[in-house]
């Protein structure tokens, strides 16, 4: 993640709570996890990933970053040019 962010120079923050919350899981089922936010430029919300531990979350929600990296690549880009 952090390598393909050098790329597009955006320098990425992860912002985890210290206790995990209440998460609706496929719609049912309820279970306390942590969510992980990635912010970048000033506090624009980037993605979030959530998982059982903050290791886990902060893992998922770096995968999650990655897809939106490439998702984003053409206006990244352009951003840089200009």
């Amino acid at each position: 993640m952090q390598w393909n962010c050098n790329k597009f120079k955006i320098k990425p923050k992860y912002s985890i709570p210290d206790e995990p919350r209440p998460e609706v899981i496929d719609g049912d089922i309820t279970s306390m996890m942590y969510r992980c936010n990635i912010i970048y430029k000033h506090g624009v919300h980037m993605v979030s990933g959530i998982g059982s531990c903050k290791r886990q979350a902060e893992r998922n929600a770096a995968v999650h970053g990655l897809l939106w990296l490439d998702k984003h690549q053409h206006e990244l880009r352009a951003k840089m040019l200009s």
